[in-house]
């Protein structure tokens, strides 16, 4: 599906161009969830050759060097002028700022993609325009149950949030006791349970 805007015919535009893709988060910043498995998407793109962009409303450290180092341009909330005029894919992701690049800027695309990572925080659901996705994308069936489109036509795939084994190995090895004697959970997202 090419959204077409402006009456423009992209079979005029060079089609040898190396294909293209614009992410979208809400923050790039901190090492959680939604951050990395951007991260390690788009890590995964350029190593099949493909130009990637991220678009998002916060780029800040500690993450910040990693995408810099990963060569990955991130355009903030502000800057649309510095996005391309077409990509090849959208992975949107965060309706938020999805949505924000499909109402307020002229950028077309070949291919959507809608993404959601979790069944309960607001800024997961998907975004206005599914209905034009060629693929929906969820982390878990709980959260393609919450979130997914009823339209036979647009296929699902569940792929699972994952991160490089590098982000855990971090931690000095060390020997644990056969038995817990504390417990502690972390987490950035409270459970309603």
């Amino acid at each position: 599906m090419l959204r077409m805007r402006f009456g423009l015919n992209m079979e005029h535009f060079d089609i040898k161009k190396k294909p293209s893709i614009l992410f979208t988060n809400l923050f790039l910043a901190a090492r959680s969830g939604s951050e990395l498995h951007v991260l390690e998407l788009a890590k995964a793109f350029l190593a099949k050759g493909w130009d990637v962009t991220c678009y998002t409303l916060v780029l800040a450290y500690p993450l910040q060097d990693q995408f810099i180092q990963a060569g990955i341009n991130v355009i903030r909330f502000g800057e649309e002028k510095l996005l391309e005029n077409h990509y090849t894919v959208l992975y949107a992701q965060h309706h938020i700022v999805s949505d924000h690049i499909w109402d307020c800027t002229t950028v077309t695309f070949d291919k959507i993609v809608v993404a959601s990572l979790g069944p309960q925080a607001e800024h997961e659901k998907l975004p206005s325009f599914s209905q034009n996705a060629d693929l929906q994308v969820f982390t878990s069936y709980e959260t393609l149950e919450h979130n997914h489109l009823n339209s036979p036509e647009i296929p699902t795939h569940v792929f699972p949030n994952s991160v490089e084994r590098s982000w855990f190995n971090c931690a000095p090895l060390r020997s644990l006791p056969k038995t817990p004697r504390h417990i502690a959970i972390i987490s950035n997202h409270v459970a309603q349970e």
